[in-house]
């Protein structure tokens, strides 16, 4: 039986797509414009500076990066602040490390002997040196093709319709951005 393979799928798809996250990439700060006149008085001389203990400032993000790329890796910062803690949901697990996630799935179908794990890494920053057999999917994630309809509607609801490039077939999908999508000739059908 393989219906629960596909909410599998439509799960871990979702987890790649929003990399557990959904919060835009932090905005850099803009810098000050520059004054337009020229100072009127001279100020006042002050006192000597006294020294005062340093602050490290961080570029650690403080949301996951749902767009774009880390453009200047450091192995110490961790890229997925926003963790998902599992209490409900059994039959997969999920294990963070800074620049990467691990997905595992463990019983992919009733009866299953083998298990599926997904690297998740973070689009910009190096995958691990060894994964075994585990499919490697750089995040976020920006074309997706679909093999079931099941997944649209929350393909939809995230408001990542515009990395669907592709469909198994139009026959029966009901969803109607989707199928607008279709008439603008802007998904392909894989067959």
């Amino acid at each position: 039986m393989r219906f629960p393979t596909r909410w599998i799928a439509a799960l871990l798809l979702m987890a790649a797509l929003s990399a557990c996250g959904g919060q835009p990439a932090a905005q850099a700060p803009t810098a000050a414009p520059a004054p337009t006149a020229a100072p009127t008085a001279v100020p006042a001389p002050t006192t000597a500076p006294t020294a005062a203990p340093t602050v490290a400032v961080l570029d650690e993000p403080v949301a996951n990066l749902t767009e774009g790329c880390v453009t200047d890796y450091d192995p110490e910062i961790d890229y997925f602040p926003e963790k998902v803690s599992l209490s409900d949901s059994v039959g997969w697990t999920i294990e963070y490390f800074n620049n990467y996630k691990v997905i595992t799935v463990l019983n992919p179908w009733r009866d299953a002997k083998e298990q599926f794990r997904y690297v998740l890494v973070q689009c910009g920053t190096p995958p691990p040196a060894d994964v075994g057999d585990a499919q490697v999917i750089d995040v976020p994630v920006q074309s997706i093709v679909t093999m079931s309809t099941t997944q649209l509607p929350h393909l939809n609801t995230l408001g990542l319709l515009d990395r669907l490039v592709g469909v198994a077939s139009f026959q029966y999908i009901n969803t109607p951005a989707v199928i607008e999508l279709i008439k603008a000739n802007k998904l392909v059908e894989i067959g």
